[in-house]
């Protein structure tokens, strides 16, 4: 990382457990809010259902607004993990002039 120290590391959400999520939110809750945060912790499929019930127990009396986002338990979930061999994988679409012709008569096709 540029300009930062040499031994920094950067943890993406996806690479922490539960536990310490639930801790950043009730610290940040804590010491920089004046109320609730809300904050969707996004988990991998397979947790220990007795193991998440028992962190989720631990920080509730600290939290406010959370939900745990079990991955694919939705369609369309707004957060998808992916490797980086399927990432390279999609296409790009660029729309220059930010209008997408199929879509100029205000009714876009079903894709």
């Amino acid at each position: 990382m540029a300009g930062g120290p040499p031994a920094l590391t950067v943890e993406s959400a996806d690479e922490l457990p539960l536990d310490r999520m639930l801790a950043f939110q009730a610290m940040y809750q804590e010491e920089y809010a004046d109320n609730a945060v809300s904050c969707t912790a996004n988990v991998p499929e397979g947790l220990d259902v007795e193991h998440t019930m028992e962190v989720i127990l631990h920080w509730l009396p600290a939290l406010k607004g959370t939900t745990i986002m079990v991955d694919g338990t939705r369609a369309q979930a707004p957060y998808e993990r992916i490797t980086a061999e399927e990432f390279a994988a999609y296409e790009l679409t660029r729309v220059e002039d930010s209008t997408d012709e199929e879509c100029a008569s205000g009714a876009c096709p079903i894709r």
